[in-house]
């Protein structure tokens, strides 16, 4: 496959996930300029790609988890989980969730990095198991214990803290 040869059928799920790509590396990266520059670099290696992958979608969202993953090491010291700006909120809405969504985002910095992707790409990016141990290159098993050792954490902290 070459850049300017993209198959149809790949073109069009590229298209498709492109929203979900976006959100998927904004809520890593915590800039949508930053999560759109690796989206980018996540379609121009699949369109660089010898073959196709038997599934594009698991491809592109494995590479994209890596250059996340490879960007929040570069920037570990200026971009943090509660640098990211939530744009999905309007104005209102924003302030009535304010307090909340930082006791929620202290809460998952307490969990390891690990534990913390897992469950934003079942919470955020709304996974499944089996997408995000593919993604993660985990067995799905392993996958869905850390996820609910990390909801168990998360529950003990909040519940610690009076905030369920």
């Amino acid at each position: 496959m070459s850049i300017h040869n993209i198959p149809q059928d790949v073109a069009e799920t590229v298209e498709r996930n492109l929203d979900n790509m976006v959100r998927f590396a904004f809520f890593r990266t915590g800039s949508r300029v930053f999560a759109e520059d690796l989206v980018h670099d996540a379609v121009i290696r699949l369109a660089r790609a010898k073959t196709a992958p038997r599934d594009v979608r698991m491809y592109l969202f494995r590479i994209l988890y890596n250059l996340c993953m490879d960007f929040r090491k570069t920037q570990r010291d200026t971009v943090t989980i509660e640098d990211i700006d939530e744009p999905f909120y309007s104005p209102d809405e924003e302030n009535e969730f304010k307090d909340e969504r930082q006791r929620v985002i202290g809460s998952l910095e307490t969990l390891s990095d690990e534990k913390r992707q897992i469950v934003m790409m079942r919470a955020v990016d709304n996974l499944k198991f089996t997408e995000i141990a593919e993604i993660m290159s985990a067995p799905p098993t392993t996958v869905q214990s850390r996820y609910n050792a990390a909801i168990k954490e998360l529950k003990t902290i909040l519940n610690k803290s009076g905030d369920l």
